[in-house]
């Protein structure tokens, strides 16, 4: 079906042409055998000579036009059955009648069509230079390139000087020159568009990156003269490749181009070659300068992880997690920017967002009747800030929190470090009524002996532990041993990463006080939070009764 349509749209205007010239003479019988051209069966011809000048043009809908007034003219009676002819004025004012129709529908069309090229040269070239644009692109068939394509960003990095020296004229004359240079001796299935004023975009099929990089440079190495100025281009060339040309087309492919592009003019390299490592180095560059806006843009968002009583099975606090949902590169989970925030002073200005927020969440799931603790992560610099405990209070304050109902989670490496400030920090914290726990136990030195030296509340065993409980023994009795001696030092146990009823039914045995994990629930929506443990809660209350 679909080669049949394809076919139809390549020989639309021949299918055409065939239908006008067979409708004429069909007309023509029509008119004839219902009684001459004394009824109204004669407008029927109107039809084909539109259809002419709409879809060949005013030569065309004209001599379609004398060809109707013909037929239907002195060659058609006037009444059949008496054989009576028509008066020459008739037929004749209906032949203009038919020209007219035929030109005016063709010459009407043609402007259009005039128009609308115009307009579609204007969407599919850049209104400045001409050059081809990224709609030009978007125009090809998903098959134009065969297999892997290469993916060039070019730079003009002297622009702005070119520009401003000698005249926009001047530089839009080099961007066509380079246009047209890489246009004429690249392989011929090649696209060359421009994205933007300062970047050209190149694609073929990829041979050979580092040929085809010294290609594209050899290229550009040109010398230039614009009426008669001599001028030297100073570019950056980023080269990456996709997998096939229909990838090219959703734009996703070119920002590893783009991105290798300016880590070229960075480093006053003429082209850089796609490197996984090198990439990942600038993507991470790169996301950690917008993650301070997307504080401001509500890019970021919190999800909250319930914690069910093992005693009761009701939810008694749920832990919040932050997420960022970049415009460039959709849901970017905490693994992958949370490190990078850290090794930066952005790590402050996140753990009050997220404070903020959860004391927020906090109110809110109390003022709806789930009186529940909210529990947030702290980093080892935060506690380290001598300044971070008086934000903190302020932000409580200005929230009207209740800090009885907030759990702060440090990692048990920041406690074996002895650091006078972050020992300092968390008394403090304890003194104003927030609750302290240790996370990811076990991950570390798993030493419960410095535990003295804390007032600590909670103790979160690592999922780690949680994964090999089952089939492993060894790790059974770690478990339990950490249990047993968590709950002399009065500390109340949270078992984190319970993912399935075998587990869970296995730390129960041990005396597990809370259970955190997929089994219970994945990190749930900020809006559907309250909704989840109310129904949750409820649930539970059934069944027990």
């Amino acid at each position: 079906m679909k080669k049949i349509i394809e076919s139809i749209n390549y020989y639309h205007k021949i299918i055409i042409a065939v239908l006008i010239g067979m409708s004429f003479p069909l007309i023509y019988l029509f008119v004839y055998y219902t009684g001459g051209i004394k009824y109204v069966y004669s407008h029927t011809m109107y039809i084909p000579i539109l259809l002419a000048g709409i879809v060949f043009g005013f030569k065309y809908g004209v001599i379609c036009g004398l060809i109707a007034g013909v037929l239907l003219g002195p060659l058609m009676p006037l009444v059949v059955e008496t054989n009576e002819p028509q008066v020459f004025f008739n037929w004749f004012y209906r032949m203009i009648m038919f020209v007219l129709i035929g030109g005016l529908s063709g010459y009407f069309f043609d402007k259009y069509k005039k128009t609308l090229k115009k307009n579609e040269k204007l969407y599919l070239h850049h209104p400045d230079t001409k050059v081809p644009n990224i709609n030009f692109l978007m125009e090809y068939s998903d098959t134009y390139i065969d297999g892997k394509v290469l993916i060039a960003s070019i730079i003009i990095n002297n622009k702005n000087r070119i520009s401003e020296v000698l005249g926009t004229d001047i530089y839009i004359k080099v961007i066509n020159v380079i246009y047209h240079f890489l246009d004429d001796e690249l392989p011929k299935e090649s696209i060359v568009v421009q994205a933007d004023s300062e970047k050209l975009w190149v694609l073929f099929k990829l041979r050979n990156m580092d040929e085809d990089g010294e290609k594209i440079t050899k290229i550009l190495s040109h010398d230039l003269d614009i009426e008669g100025i001599k001028l030297f281009i100073d570019f950056s060339i980023g080269i990456s490749e996709s997998i096939n040309f229909k990838a090219c087309k959703t734009l996703i492919p070119f920002r590893d181009s783009d991105r290798l592009a300016g880590y070229a003019k960075e480093n006053n390299l003429p082209y850089v070659i796609f490197d996984k490592e090198l990439l990942h180095k600038k993507y991470e560059f790169n996301l950690l300068g917008s993650f301070s806006n997307a504080l401001k843009n509500n890019e970021t968002f919190l999800t909250y992880q319930p914690i069910i009583d093992s005693n009761t099975g009701s939810v008694v606090a749920v832990e919040a997690l932050i997420r960022w949902l970049n415009p460039d590169h959709g849901l970017i989970m905490p693994n992958d920017f949370i490190p990078l925030v850290e090794s930066t002073k952005l790590i402050h200005s996140m753990t009050n967002w997220v404070i903020r927020n959860a004391v927020r969440k906090q109110i809110e799931l109390k003022e709806n009747g789930l009186d529940i603790f909210v529990s947030i992560n702290l980093s080892s610099k935060n506690l380290h800030n001598p300044l971070f405990y008086k934000k903190v209070v302020e932000i409580i304050a200005e929230e009207n929190g209740n800090p009885n109902k907030l759990i702060f989670e440090v990692t048990e490496t920041v406690l074996l470090k002895e650091d006078k400030y972050s020992k300092k920090t968390i008394e403090k914290f304890k003194e104003a009524g927030f609750r302290m726990a240790i996370d990811d136990f076990g991950k570390g030195y798993s030493s419960l002996t410095y535990l003295n030296l804390y007032e600590i509340d909670y103790l979160k065993i690592d999922r780690h532990f949680m994964s090999k409980i089952i089939n492993s023994p060894s790790v059974l009795q770690i478990v339990e041993a950490t249990v047993n001696l968590a709950h002399q030092f009065n500390l109340k146990v949270v078992a984190e990463g319970v993912e399935d009823q075998e587990t869970y039914d296995k730390i129960l045995g041990l005396g597990v006080d809370y259970i955190q994990g997929f089994l219970i629930a994945k990190p749930i929506k900020q809006d559907k939070v309250l909704d989840w443990c109310t129904k949750f809660n409820n649930k539970n209350n059934k069944s027990k009764s």
